[in-house]
């Protein structure tokens, strides 16, 4: 990034600028008209703190939040400094685009506001369904002298969720089924798993027994549902549904003494890794046989 970039951002008729520098956080200038005079509309309200007293924090230096949700980036402020005086500006990075002064917004995304928040210490941004391309860099900034400021980035994800296995299971009957979900990219792990078998919720504890589920939440959460003594009444769709991830589902089949068209196609066709091997031994076996015919 060069020493200093600036850009102009237009708000009815006026230019609002935000300027960022490696050695100094963003600062907003006053709008002007297009021919350098003031301009005719109210200007953004000017931040009010001194120097000496003025401190801002993040709660979270790195958000992360699932696409299509809210995302909610918040600046904690020194006690006793948000008054009816005090103004908080926040600035996006990408295109140093100044957001919000206070509670007034300046960009034409209604998806983004602004307020005070917590225990009312605090100034949040908040981003309304969250999409893709408002991953990065954003600033709160409070106007004094030398600017206080602080950086958050927002990172967006998509949560995905898969049943390991496939989609499609052939199980013998009376082994055990296990079925493990894998559910990941979500910014906090999910508070609760649940597992169906035919649209109905599966009961741990119904008089059948040997049904138990293990959940490992984490980065990536995972959940083991297994199902001891395979009978015919267990084959069906299995579906696990993350609180905060698509649900994924799979296709059981139990099978007694029989086996699929289609596995006993693949079990007579020779295996491609077979075939290489028989062709990598014959190929041996014709250099050895040429070489003791050299001799």
């Amino acid at each position: 990034m060069p020493a200093e970039q600036q850009r102009d951002q237009t708000t009815d008729g006026g230019a609002i600028k935000a300027t960022i520098s490696n050695s100094h956080p963003p600062v907003v200038n006053k709008p002007t008209a297009a021919g350098g005079g003031p301009a005719q509309q109210n200007p953004p309200p000017q931040l009010m703190l001194s120097a000496t007293a003025a401190g801002v924090t993040a709660t979270a230096k790195n958000v992360t939040v699932a696409h299509g949700k809210t995302a909610l980036l918040t600046c904690k402020v020194g006690a006793g400094l948000l008054d009816n005086r005090t103004q908080v500006a926040w600035i996006r990075y990408s295109d140093l685009q100044l957001l919000t002064v206070g509670n007034q917004t300046y960009t034409a995304d209604r998806r983004f506001s602004a307020g005070i928040s917590g225990n009312g210490d605090a100034w949040s941004l908040q981003i309304s369904h969250v999409q893709f391309r408002d991953e990065g860099g954003y600033e709160c900034q409070i106007g004094v002298t030398p600017r206080v400021s602080h950086y958050i980035h927002l990172s967006v994800v998509e949560p995905t969720t898969v049943i390991l296995g496939g989609s499609e299971m052939h199980i013998d009957i009376g082994s055990t089924i296990n079925l493990t979900c894998l559910v990941q990219h979500t910014p906090e792990p999910p508070d609760y798993v649940f597992w169906t078998h035919n649209q109905q919720t599966v009961n741990y504890d119904s008089k059948r027994g040997g049904i138990s589920v293990m959940v490992e939440r984490g980065a990536t959460t995972l959940s083991s549902l297994l199902i001891q003594k395979a009978a015919r009444r267990d084959s069906g769709v299995y579906v696990c549904s993350p609180s905060s991830a698509p649900a994924a589902q799979a296709s059981i089949h139990i099978l007694e003494g029989e086996r699929p068209a289609a596995m006993y196609s693949v079990a007579r066709r020779p295996s491609i890794v077979r075939l290489m091997t028989l062709m990598l031994m014959n190929a041996v076996i014709y250099l050895s046989a040429r070489q003791r015919s050299l001799l």
